[in-house]
């Protein structure tokens, strides 16, 4: 067997027991031999240097046998022991992973509310987005915003009226009864008590993606006459809420928001409408379609 041949069969054996098949394949992104890419040798050589050492022992053994044979094409692995010239493989590899990466945000839930804002501004709305944010307990979440539409109301606090908070995110229900609804109605009847009996505020919770909890609503709209309505009607406030009701609650009122599946869903949208006068129905509608 001549010097060649021998060195070709080391050459296999150490490969297979060496390397990986991901690091034999060529690759047309970079210049590769067996061997892999650059940067998988500077790997090579600072976690194993064992290995890396017999590479370059059978490149020095190529060499001496009058064979111009170099793991990375073109470039010997002594080369690439340079410091600069790991540095500059390291460099190229990270440029090379970043622009694999391309993440591009056509829609959010804060871009919702802006889009929202822009319209209740149109309308003469003084307009506050508060959060793209919210978390916790849904009637937890709606006794504190129920108490920024009363501040408003009563002392132009913090903006002045006819005003129009938004509000984002994802609130909770911790189920506890056997009803059917969601968190955007229960959050919605939540704050249907809260501001019982009060005159200028109406609000509108709902599902961008069109679905409340199992529901076939998006959510519902309430008012101070909400829980006025319902009584009338032989239904209670408290007990749906206390049953998890809240979507047969505003189905009966009529006051459910459906839309069908929009094919989109950037978390939930609030609406809450603080009048100087008298509350105009389509507005709610206006903003929200």
């Amino acid at each position: 067997m001549s010097n060649l041949e021998e060195f070709r069969k080391e050459t296999r054996s150490w490969l297979e027991e060496n390397c990986p098949q991901s690091m034999r394949t060529p690759t047309p992104e970079e210049e590769v031999i067996w061997g892999g890419r650059k940067q998988e040798w500077v790997n090579l050589r600072k976690h194993h240097p064992k290995a890396w050492e017999h590479a370059k022992s059978l490149e020095k053994q190529a060499s001496d046998n009058a064979s111009a044979f170099t793991w990375i094409k073109d470039m010997p692995l002594t080369e690439l022991e340079k410091p600069e010239v790991i540095a500059k493989v390291k460099e190229q590899h990270k440029k090379q992973k970043l622009s694999k990466q391309n993440t591009i945000v056509i829609g959010n839930n804060l871009k919702s509310l802006k889009s929202a804002k822009k319209e209740a501004e149109n309308l003469g709305y003084n307009t506050l987005i508060l959060t793209s944010q919210i978390k916790g307990e849904a009637k937890v979440v709606a006794k504190s915003l129920a108490s920024i539409a009363l501040e408003i109301k009563n002392s132009n606090i913090p903006i002045e009226k006819p005003a129009c908070l938004i509000v984002g995110g994802e609130t909770s229900v911790k189920v506890k009864g056997s009803g059917l609804g969601g968190r955007n109605s229960e959050i919605a009847l939540a704050f249907a008590i809260e501001i019982t009996n009060e005159d200028k505020i109406s609000a509108l919770f709902a599902g961008t993606d069109g679905i409340d909890g199992i529901t076939d609503a998006a959510g519902a709209y309430c008012n101070g006459a909400s829980r006025i309505k319902s009584r009338k009607a032989g239904v209670s406030a408290k007990d749906s809420l206390i049953n998890n009701d809240s979507y047969s609650f505003f189905k009966k009122a009529g006051d459910l928001k459906i839309t069908g599946p929009t094919g989109t869903n950037v978390n939930d949208v609030g609406i809450i409408f603080i009048e100087e006068y008298i509350f105009i129905p389509f507005t709610m509608n206006r903003i929200m379609n």
